[in-house]
């Protein structure tokens, strides 16, 4: 009931979201190139996560992978089971839609301006979807995370992220870049072998 308590978590929150967002819009410009990956980058930050939704889902459709180009190529590519990776696809598209339902709801009952930080209900219908827009636009990342180093420790890395925040999204694109010198995805070669998109 503390309206207080409720607008300082929702503005935590929005910062949470677009930390986390800006890491996943590395990965959107380092694979798709500054006027692509923009576009996209700029539809995520602007809209919110059913756009980093569509665009994995769009990725993991055509390339059958989310793993950043400097990721060794597994001796079976996990792509290569064709259901595991048709049910990631629906997954992300799922929760895109699903989150698109919320956030029209949302603005249909509490329209976001003005700002009513100081409104109960309006705060609290804002946290509830802004968690949301985290969580949504956040397993897209740990789908990168995961598909780039593995079960075991890009668990963990998507396991911190989930539950402790953009700060472990920030630690895990940070150490990327410092070991890789990229975020680019790969895509699949015509001979379906693994190269890095420019």
């Amino acid at each position: 009931d503390d309206v207080n308590w409720c607008a300082a978590w929702l503005l935590t929150t929005v910062g949470d979201y677009y930390a986390s967002s800006v890491c996943l819009c590395g990965v959107l410009v380092a694979t798709d190139g500054p006027l692509r990956g923009g576009i996209w980058s700029a539809l995520v930050l602007v809209l919110g996560s059913p756009w980093a939704c569509a665009w994995t889902a769009i990725r993991l459709w055509t390339h059958r992978t989310l793993a950043c180009a400097s990721a060794a190529p597994p001796a079976k590519r996990p792509h290569d089971d064709l259901p595991f990776v048709n049910a990631f696809v629906a997954l992300y598209a799922c929760t895109g839609l699903a989150f698109a339902a919320l956030l029209t709801r949302t603005l249909l009952a509490h329209p976001l301006f003005p700002f009513q930080l100081d409104d109960l209900g309006w705060s609290a219908a804002w946290l509830l979807t802004t968690v949301g827009d985290y969580y949504a636009s956040s397993i897209c990342l740990c789908g990168v995370i995961v598909a780039t180093d593995g079960p075991l420790r890009g668990g963990v890395w998507a396991l911190l992220v989930l539950v402790l925040g953009s700060p472990w999204a920030c630690a895990w694109t940070a150490v990327r870049l410092w070991t890789h010198h990229t975020l680019a995805l790969v895509g699949d070669g015509e001979d379906g072998s693994y190269q890095q998109i420019d």
